[in-house]
């Protein structure tokens, strides 16, 4: 907007009346300089909200609002203030946004004082000092003052006895003293993460008894004493990720009784101590993945009695023996990426566990009766476990488990009997290990899910997969499969989903697919297949798609494609010869 487009503004003939309120909002122009003048709107004092945004303003003089006596907002973000200086009018704003400037320093008669203040933006802008400014607003509310040059809190908040959001993320401060906020007795949530914080004085958050959110993540603390956070009764989510902590103190969150949420993955801890984090009574979550640990000693988890989700990551825990009392109600445990040796009832404790993490626990061995128990299991996690046998009794006690991960392990062959303890197991995932033969009846009924994909199978016997009368997918891609004996699939009804391609199959042969009545889609695409005889695709009867493409098929005979009654898509290449009825009894797009 020019000057010219501000002129028209005084000649307006829709200007507000007494019965309504007015807002006056310009952006991405080039006021550079607001005057008493700039601004030559009709009746400005019916004006409520002035937003003057991305305008390119680089100066505001004393009294350029003196006239919008009613205004409640003035927004004056992303623009190129170095200062700010208005020292009349005002006195009904309730919204103040600076964000986005230039401002390096603020002092006390920069701003008159403006009782009605609740929100003040400060953010992303250059600020080192603050001397007594914030005095001016002593009905502040929401403070952000995130993304600047700060160093030096202290005596900042002295007159905003009332603010209850306080955001100083992304400064330089490195030391929080006693009587910082000692003032704040009505703050609920304060940010103080992506700082350089190395120290936290004894009681420094006493007084902070509403507070119910503190974020300190992302700076230089290495320890937590026991008078760290004394006083935050109130507190439930505390956010301690990515720091240089070395110990916690016991009792360090003794006060913390309401907390839900305790995140302290990306640390230093090499030791859980006993009592670490007692009092922690209504915690749910606690997060410690990423750090050092080597050692949890008894006791390091008392007084976690609504611990729900425990998560260990990343660590060098090789020993979990007796660490979770029976009084833990713990429901999701993650220990992936650790050196964990299994051992005998080594969860028998956890007796609410629903799902457990154990995956890229590298050379570990499974042994009987690992997970005894655990009735209540239903997902597991083995992979990257580098994992080579399996056999019944290391699965024995999981009678509720439904979802088994041993993908990307070595497991080469195993006993038809070896998911005998899991008769509920709906999802099992084997894929990426060098399994070479499917013995029959190695699978139970209540399957859904069977992933058998990138191993070494050669070949598929007749009925392999008989008794799978609930499966719905079936993965078998990426094998050295040369041959799949007739009826193979019999018995698989219900499969909807079958992904065959990328192996050595040279023939199909008649019934190959017979008994997946329920699939839609057959990728058969990449298989060195040249010959196939009629009635290979018998029994299909729900298909709707069969890709075909990159084989060697150069010849179709008549009947190819028969026993496909709802068959709508059919993708070949490079055939040379297709015989008269090749097509017979298909209403069909060929691609």
């Amino acid at each position: 907007m020019d000057s010219k487009s501000l002129e028209l503004l005084s000649h307006d003939t829709t200007y507000p009346s007494e019965s309504n309120c007015a807002i006056l909002y310009i952006s991405y122009s080039n006021l550079n300089i607001i005057k008493n003048t700039t601004l030559p709107v009709r009746n400005p004092s019916y004006y409520e909200e002035l937003k003057l945004v991305q305008s390119n303003i680089t100066f505001i003089e004393e009294d350029a609002f003196v006239k919008f006596i009613k205004l409640k907002r003035l927004l004056l973000a992303n623009n190129k203030l170095e200062e700010i200086k208005l020292t009349n009018g005002l006195e009904q704003l309730e919204e103040l946004e600076l964000n986005n400037n230039m401002i390096a320093a603020l002092h006390n008669d920069d701003m008159p004082k403006i009782n009605t203040l609740s929100i003040l933006d400060l953010s992303y802008n250059r600020l080192i000092e603050l001397d007594e400014f914030l005095c001016n607003f002593e009905n502040l509310k929401e403070l952000n003052l995130n993304n600047n040059n700060l160093t030096n809190i202290e005596n900042y908040f002295k007159c905003n006895k009332k603010l209850e959001y306080l955001n100083l993320a992304y400064n330089q401060i490195q030391e929080i003293k006693s009587s910082e906020f000692v003032y704040l007795q009505e703050l609920h949530t304060l940010l103080l993460n992506d700082n350089q914080i190395e120290t936290l004085h004894d009681n420094v958050f006493e007084n902070l008894r509403k507070l119910e959110q503190l974020n300190l993540r992302n700076n230089k603390l290495s320890i937590i004493k026991e008078a760290t956070f004394v006083g935050l009764t109130s507190l439930k989510s505390l956010y301690l990720t990515k720091n240089r902590i070395v110990e916690i103190e016991s009792n360090s969150f003794i006060d913390l009784k309401d907390l839900v949420r305790l995140p302290l993955y990306r640390n230093n801890l090499t030791i859980l101590r006993s009592n670490s984090f007692n009092g922690l009574e209504k915690l749910d979550v606690l997060m410690l993945g990423s750090q050092s640990i080597r050692t949890i000693e008894a006791n390091a988890f008392n007084g976690l009695y609504g611990l729900k989700h425990l998560i260990l990551d990343n660590n060098w825990i090789y020993e979990f023996n007796d660490v979770i009392s029976e009084r833990n109600i713990i429901t999701y445990l993650s220990l992936g990426e650790n050196n964990l040796n299994l051992a005998p009832n080594m969860f028998s404790k956890l007796r609410q566990l629903r799902v457990l993490n154990l995956k890229r626990n590298h050379n570990m061995s499974l042994v009987s009766d690992a997970f005894a128990g655990l009735e209540h299991l239903q997902e597991l996690y083995l992979h990257r476990c580098e994992i080579n046998m399996l056999q019944a009794s290391y699965f024995k006690g999981l009678s509720s488990l439904q979802t088994l991960d041993l993908s990307f392990n070595e497991v080469s062959n195993f006993t038809a009997d070896v998911f005998i303890n899991v008769p509920k197991l709906k999802t099992l995932y084997l894929n990426h290990n060098r399994i070479t033969f499917i013995e029959p009846n190695s699978f139970l009924k209540n399957l859904l899910v069977l992933n058998l994909s990138y191993n070494n199978i050669t070949e598929l016997k007749s009925r392999t997969f008989i008794g799978l009368k609930n499966l719905k997918e079936l993965y078998l891609q990426n094998n050295s499969i040369t041959l799949i004996e007739e009826f193979t699939f019999e018995g698989l009804s219900k499969v909807e989903k079958l992904d065959i391609c990328c192996n050595n199959i040279q023939v199909l042969a008649n019934n190959t697919f017979y008994g997946l009545s329920s699939v839609g889609e057959l990728k058969l695409h990449d298989l060195d297949i040249h010959h196939i005889q009629p009635g290979a695709f018998r029994g299909l009867d729900s298909i709707r798609a069969v890709n075909l493409e990159r084989n060697h098929i150069t010849t179709l005979e008549d009947y190819t494609f028969l026993g496909m009654p709802k068959l709508k898509k059919l993708y070949l290449d490079d055939i040379k010869v297709i015989s008269q009825n090749a097509f017979y009894g298909l209403d069909v797009k060929v691609n």
